[in-house]
């Protein structure tokens, strides 16, 4: 299928994001209009406190914008309920953090089985495919806090993929981590998305994995460029 052929699986037309706070009001965006098609790799770069976690907030439903429209996978996320946000959460998207963000008391096993639950749906198979997929295997009884922080990671990537969604949204997902080991991780998101064919955004700072991106767009002076 040619690039052209693909449809578009998220879209942005005129959003903006306003904030108040006891000094007043301000604006974080504006004039934000992006289509990306599905199985692209999208990178969004900019300074701290640029807007870039903002963005990514707005892609996965947890915070809606001012004014303007977002469209996923033919769906305005405005006209979802509640309920019907939580399923798009757990089903549309698969979202990376940071600071991982896995459940203490629960082992790499039940971590990334979570959204799988959350769907009323069991899986021992793919949860175990996907665990040794991440190179986890050995570690599937073991509980966050004996984990190195790759091997975190590795089981957030898998919890992102479990639920088989369309776009994974990844913020910072090797900030946490040494350059070798962010790497090494980063090659296995990529490994993992082309796999699958899934769209990926990623928000990062780091430029060497901008590079390895299909688009890179920058969060300048409240709204965002493509840079070529």
């Amino acid at each position: 299928m040619q690039e052209s052929d693909k449809k578009t699986i998220i879209e942005l037309n005129n959003v903006a994001k306003h904030f108040s706070d006891k000094a007043g009001n301000f604006t974080i965006l504006e004039h934000v209009n992006i289509h990306i098609k599905e199985g692209e790799k999208v990178a969004i770069v900019g300074p701290s406190g640029s807007g870039k976690s903002t963005l990514l907030s707005l892609f996965a439903g947890l915070d809606v914008p001012t004014q303007g429209e977002i469209v996923v996978d033919g769906v305005l996320l405005s006209k979802l309920n509640e309920q019907e946000l939580a399923d798009y959460r757990n089903k549309t998207i698969g979202i990376i953090f940071q600071s991982f963000e896995l459940i203490s008391p629960f082992t790499v096993k039940e971590n990334i089985e979570t959204p799988l639950l959350l769907s009323g749906v069991r899986n021992d198979g793919k949860v175990r495919d996907l665990i040794g997929r991440v190179g986890l295997s050995e570690r599937s009884n073991n509980i966050p806090k004996t984990l190195s922080g790759g091997e975190k990671q590795r089981v957030a990537i898998a919890r992102a993929l479990v639920n088989n969604p369309k776009v994974i949204l990844a913020d910072e997902p090797t900030g946490s981590l040494d350059r070798e080991t962010g790497k090494k991780v980063l090659e296995l998101l990529l490994e993992e998305i082309g796999e699958e064919k899934k769209t990926l955004i990623i928000i990062t700072h780091d430029l060497s994995i901008a590079e390895k991106m299909d688009r890179v767009f920058e969060v300048k002076n409240k709204t965002l460029h493509e840079k070529h």
